[in-house]
């Protein structure tokens, strides 16, 4: 039989109204769009700071920097990141924060995205603090890699959290953290077709069904993420776009 906590955590039963299971996913891509959009946009714009800054040095520093922050994001992940034990690598516990399943791979922050299409109670928010610092010791000090992978984790990982917070807001867990996702890359790319094209793709790369549902919080997702841009006026990853 399973437990109190385990049937709070479980996903819903799902609702036999068409009407209804729209409306969860309108308000749970509007919401995961905006707390998502918003803090991916903030965690971009300190990542520029940061690359300005590095990009500004002498040749010396521009070529040591990053890989001071390879070392860095290292450390994080695979000293201070702890493995979760084999036999109950889902049991919740105080560490949770820091302990990666077994199999993991711990810099593959796309992999989870991908994993967890369609499924998103299953993501792992909770790892999303350790691998934040991962990402400020890699891309924030000119290590050459993208901020796509990371709007797109971090969005998710937003929408995912806002959900886990009981059964009655697990309704509102798929559509926000995809949303957020989309919103996330849409705010950094400032095109909102971007951002839900993007995170609909990795969803097929899962086979997540392309339902109507998951169509409409990307597509919300996606404007918001673009609206949050333009209102803001922010040119962050530029991108050329017929006019």
């Amino acid at each position: 039989m399973p437990s109190a906590e385990d049937r709070d955590r479980a996903p819903p039963p799902p609702d036999g109204s068409r009407r209804a299971r729209l409306a969860t996913a309108s308000i749970g891509g509007l919401l995961g769009g905006l707390v998502g959009g918003a803090l991916v946009l903030a965690v971009t714009v300190a990542l520029k700071a940061m690359m300005d800054i590095v990009s500004a040095e002498a040749t010396v520093e521009v070529i040591v920097v990053p890989l001071l922050g390879l070392a860095l994001a290292t450390l994080a992940l695979h000293v201070f990141g702890r493995t979760a034990s084999p036999a109950s690598p889902d049991s919740p516990h105080a560490s949770a924060w820091r302990t990666f399943p077994p199999d993991a791979i711990r810099a593959d922050i796309t992999g989870d995205v991908v994993d967890s299409a369609g499924v998103e109670e299953r993501f792992p928010w909770r790892l999303a603090p350790l691998r934040t610092v991962a990402i400020f010791a890699t891309v924030g000090l000119g290590a050459a890699m993208g901020t796509e992978a990371p709007a797109a984790y971090l969005g998710v990982a937003t929408g995912a959290c806002l959900g886990d917070r009981g059964r009655r807001w697990r309704r509102l867990l798929r559509p926000a953290a995809l949303a957020a996702g989309a919103a996330g890359v849409s705010a950094v790319m400032g095109v909102a077709a971007v951002g839900t094209a993007y995170m609909l793709e990795l969803g097929r790369r899962h086979r997540a069904p392309l339902s109507t549902e998951r169509v409409i919080a990307a597509v919300i997702g996606g404007v918001v993420g673009w609206g949050i841009n333009a209102v803001l006026g922010l040119s962050l990853i530029r991108l050329i776009v017929p006019k």
